[in-house]
Formats: C-alpha cells, sequence, structure tokens
C-alpha cells in the first residue's frame, strides 16, 4: 500500500509540472490503476458487493472508458498543451508539495479524535483535491479544467478510503453519474468553444456578451 501512495504522489507530481494534454491522460490513467490496486488491498474488510463495484469503476470507467473520452476530446481540438501557464511548473511543484505537507498536517491532527482515519491515505488524498483545484484555478485551457476536475474526484475517491473501509454502493453510482455527467459537459462545452472561438482558452469567455 504505501508503494501505491508513493507512485500515486509521484503522479501529482508529475502533473504538476508538465503542459501536455495527451501525459494529462496517462497520468489519470496511471492513477486508475493505481486506485484498482488499493482497492484490491484493502478488498478483505469490504463486502463483495462494494469490492465489485469498486473494481469496475476503477479499472473500467477510471482507466479506460475516461482516458478514451479524453483523447476524443482531443483529436477534435487543435490544441496539445498548455500554452500559456500562469504559474512556472517549478512553482507549480512547490506549490503542490505544500500542500501535501499540509495534507498530513491535518491527518495527525485528525488523529487524535478518530483514530480509524490513515494518515497516509487521507494526507495524500487532502493534497489531491486541492491540487486539483490549484490546476483549475491556474490553468487556462478548458482541457486543464477537465483534468483538474478529475483529479479532485480521484482525491474524493481515496479520501472515501481512508476514513472507511466499506463506502455505499449508492453513494459510489452518485459518484460514478457525476463523472460521466460532468465529462460530457465539459467535453461538449470544450469542442463547441473551439468551434466557436477557435481558442479553448478561458480569456476568450471574458469577451463573450449578450
Amino acid at each position: 500500500m504505501s508503494l501505491f501512495i508513493i507512485l500515486f504522489v509521484v503522479t501529482m507530481a508529475y502533473i504538476s509540472t508538465t503542459s501536455r494534454f495527451d501525459a494529462y491522460v496517462k497520468i489519470l490513467q496511471v492513477q486508475g490503476i493505481l486506485l484498482f490496486c488499493m482497492v484490491l488491498a484493502e478488498s478483505m474488510g469490504m463486502e463483495k458487493g462494494t469490492v465489485v463495484f469498486l473494481l469496475i469503476e476503477t479499472l473500467f470507467f477510471k482507466t479506460l472508458v475516461i482516458p478514451w473520452f479524453l483523447n476524443r476530446i482531443l483529436r477534435k481540438n487543435s490544441g496539445f498543451r498548455e500554452v500559456k501557464p500562469t504559474i512556472p511548473h517549478l512553482y507549480s511543484l512547490m506549490v503542490c508539495s505544500l500542500f501535501m505537507v499540509f495534507g498530513f498536517v491535518i491527518a495527525v491532527l485528525l488523529m487524535r479524535n478518530y483514530l480509524s482515519i490513515k494518515p497516509l491515505y487521507f494526507g495524500v488524498s487532502v493534497s489531491t483535491i486541492m491540487t486539483g483545484f490549484f490546476i483549475i484555478l491556474t490553468r487556462k485551457q478548458l482541457f486543464s479544467h477537465v483534468v483538474g476536475y478529475m483529479m479532485m474526484e480521484n482525491g474524493i475517491f481515496l479520501l472515501s478510503l481512508s476514513v472507511a473501509a466499506e463506502m455505499p454502493f449508492v453513494v459510489n453510482a452518485g459518484v460514478l453519474l457525476d463523472i460521466f455527467v460532468a465529462l460530457y459537459v465539459l467535453g461538449l462545452f470544450s469542442v463547441k468553444i473551439q468551434t466557436t472561438l477557435e481558442e479553448s482558452s478561458i480569456d476568450m469567455l471574458t469577451d463573450l456578451k449578450d
């Protein structure tokens, strides 16, 4: 489990230092595989139905379906990298490292009152959520915002593993539905913006008027 968590942290560090959209998709695939391995490692304390659902969600949807959908969006758009990052990659890496430290500090503080919390899970999950939100705030391309949202969702998934061995089936189904609805809307939105404005940067949206 420690190896999977460390590899997950490496993917977060890498995604904060790259501008290529195809690398974003590959990182999301790797995170899906790592989440699949984590569920397998924690499956002993879960109900069989929950384990099956989580394995399908991580391996099939997060690793195969969603990356395929994102690659399809890339093929329909002309941009393949973040051309104007708001913050240089080195500073982004430093900020993400601070998020990691903050996540573990919060985990240690919570352990005093909630002994069932797994600090390694919790620290990485909090930093992943914050990193995804940071990407949304600092990147200008719409595709980067979709990736940031997906990273936040992966962090939420990991957070649920950190606080309990079981997750209700209905909650997971609702989360999975939110993923597909959000990806469909954002993907359609990205393609339409690209067709209409010939640029997928959010700066073009500020010039829109009624």
